[in-house]
């Protein structure tokens, strides 16, 4: 079993909803891949895209 993402532009992203407002929630690098592995077991064989795109990634933490 792989990763889905190549770790540096494509991945699983995991926001929380609260009142209605989304929140983007950070993890550390090993919950990262525990997420990963986990949602790549559940999504074995193609995963299909749907093309919608949501918005732009902005990256909070870079260079911490």
């Amino acid at each position: 079993m792989k990763n889905l993402s190549d770790g540096k532009s494509d991945g699983i992203v995991i926001m929380y909803c609260k009142d209605g407002v989304i929140y983007p929630v950070g993890l550390n690098q090993d919950q990262a891949d525990m997420i990963d592995l986990s949602i790549g077991i559940c999504f074995q064989g193609e995963l299909h895209i749907i093309n919608k795109p949501m918005g732009k990634v902005e990256i909070l933490m870079k260079g911490k």
